[in-house]
């Protein structure tokens, strides 16, 4: 737990307070890890960090290409940020809802949230827009 709580200590508060719950973050922790295990672990994160901080990603353009065509069989992309989010920015999440996704896509803010908590503490909104479209 101390490595987390390390690891939170830049965060926002919201994410510090559901970091420092040990009754939360056990199962947490245990579900993260089997799924990143399950995916291919360590190489897969790897693979995807060099695939992102590539000047000119082409998965962008791939998916401005296909998302901008009418196939209606495409899913919409639900994107919830939290404004306090110090792994991926706000920015970033607003960049893929206008530039990438566009009209299929649904941005859900959420004022005083962080990265852990907006993934922990909203699961009803992705749920929801899941079956919906929408969030609860």
């Amino acid at each position: 737990m101390y490595l987390i709580s390390y690891g939170t200590k830049d965060s926002c508060q919201a994410d510090k307070d559901f970091a420092s719950d040990e009754a939360v973050m056990r199962p947490f922790v245990s579900m993260l890890s089997e799924s990143m295990v399950a995916q291919g672990g360590y190489p897969g994160c790897y693979d995807d960090g060099r695939i992102l901080m590539r000047r000119d990603p082409p998965h962008e353009d791939f998916l401005r290409k296909i998302y901008s065509g009418d196939m209606d069989d495409l899913p919409a992309v639900g994107i919830f940020q939290g404004d306090r989010d110090i792994n991926i920015p706000p920015s970033h999440a607003r960049y893929l809802h206008e530039s990438i996704f566009s009209s299929r896509s649904v941005y859900f803010g959420y004022d005083g949230f962080g990265h852990l908590s907006t993934a922990a503490r909203k699961a009803p909104d992705y749920a929801a827009f899941a079956i919906t479209g929408k969030a609860k």
